[in-house]
């Protein structure tokens, strides 16, 4: 945990994300190009080598994620049923509407929205099965109406797969799972084997490999697409004086707990709230399960202490934050001044527990800057857009004397005499 005064300074090394080192990289590439070319073969030595795996197939039967559902908690299954609720309300609002339109010379013209047909979900098991994260990703696809919805998620074994893992691939439809992740799992959706046929994109979160192998397949001239850089998590929490410190520190741990990788920063303009929330870190801390992880990753909390929130909201829109928790005495007048953040989490008792599971709200979200330029995943991710257009004899001659000029201004004159040729 460190805390610096920013009150005079940026000091923009303090936000500085860590790079994925070479030997990642090459790593990645090695595994990937292995998928590649052996296949199956290469994919179950990865297995083996990385989770232990030595089940006979992959693929998890069809009979173990139907009888899911009856091996779970009844609590556990209304708790899903009413988050998959919730995210389909949420995502049925976003389904695109196709549209049409006629230019000046008459031409008609539009946009047709087609649903990808099979794409591929990565659900990161690692220290904790991310159940919530079957749904995030599943739901939306179902709604764009993708045809096929492939999933593969990290297990040492097909028997120690989470129930209610498959329970929420149960309730979203899919039954075509793999025990499967890390880079392998990756090149094997991406490039396709003997055993897992290639999706056109692949969606989800995961570590550094995961994402150094998306990058891999999407530039290998494979036709396969990825969704984004979806980690390490991160988390920015903007407080003011009149802010609950426990609240705050708690928030910061939730996000702590995902791995050492995760990081956390909290920008305030109260010394005394830093002072608070250092100790309910230590206090709060002490009393987790995953008190191992969280104290790992604790190098990776960033406290700073600013001018006044206008600076905060300065340096949050330089660093573009997965998750903004704005935890003001007024935070929803700051809303319409925030431009980049994955998600954002207004006032006291939004935690970022409530996006991550249950309000509808997408919890797979740009990383390492990523707002900046690009939103969360949402129905229009699983979707392509296909324009059109239409002309009548009429329309093509009231356009051709400006196509004669354009295509003479570029010197092509087969794009020329392609119009000319209706009217000879």
């Amino acid at each position: 945990m460190k805390t610096v005064d920013l009150r005079n300074s940026s000091n923009q090394d303090f936000f500085r994300r860590p790079v994925n080192s070479s030997e990642v990289c090459a790593s990645v590439e090695e595994i990937c190009l292995d998928v590649l070319n052996s296949g199956d073969l290469a994919v179950r030595e990865y297995a083996y080598k990385f989770d232990s795996f030595e089940g006979e197939s992959f693929r998890i039967d069809e009979q173990s994620i139907g009888d899911s559902i009856e091996i779970i908690s009844s609590e556990a299954l209304n708790a899903l049923i009413m988050a998959k609720e919730n995210i389909e309300k949420f995502h049925a609002l976003q389904l695109p509407k196709n549209n049409k339109t006629i230019n000046q010379q008459g031409v008609e013209l539009g946009t047709s929205w087609k649903p990808l047909n099979r794409v591929g979900l990565y659900i990161p098991g690692g220290t904790a099965p991310l159940i919530s994260t079957v749904l995030m990703l599943a739901i939306p696809a179902k709604i764009a109406g993708v045809r096929e919805i492939v999933a593969i998620t990290p297990s040492n074994s097909v028997e120690s797969v989470n129930p209610a893992l498959l329970a929420a691939f149960n309730l979203c439809g899919i039954q075509e799972v793999y025990c499967l992740g890390g880079a392998q799992g990756i090149a094997a959706l991406g490039f396709g084997t003997e055993s897992i046929s290639q999706v056109e994109k692949i969606f989800g979160p995961g570590n550094q490999f995961v994402d150094r192998a998306k990058a891999f397949v999407r530039n290998a001239s494979s036709g396969v697409d990825t969704d984004m850089d979806a980690g390490p998590s991160e988390v920015l929490i903007i407080a003011d004086k009149y802010a609950n410190s426990t609240f705050v520190a708690a928030d910061l741990l939730a996000q702590l707990e995902h791995g050492p990788d995760s990081s956390a920063i909290l920008l305030t303009d109260s010394l005394t709230l830093v002072e608070e929330v250092e100790n309910e870190v230590k206090r709060l801390t002490q009393l987790l399960k995953r008190e191992c992880i969280i104290e790992s990753s604790l190098e990776n909390l960033n406290i700073g202490l600013v001018r006044n929130i206008d600076q905060a909201i300065l340096i949050s829109e330089d660093y573009a934050p997965e998750h903004l928790i704005l935890n003001l005495k007024n935070s929803d007048d700051y809303l319409d001044r925030i431009r980049n953040a994955g998600s954002i989490f207004l006032g006291d008792y939004t935690p970022e527990t409530l996006g991550d599971y249950l309000s509808g709200t997408n919890h797979v979200l740009p990383t390492n800057g990523q707002a900046r330029f690009r939103a969360g995943i949402s129905t229009l991710d699983y979707m392509k857009k296909i324009t059109w257009q239409k002309a009548s004899p009429d329309s093509l001659k009231a356009s051709l004397k400006s196509l004669e000029v354009l295509a003479d201004l570029e010197g092509l004159d087969a794009h020329k005499l392609a119009a000319q040729v209706r009217f000879l």
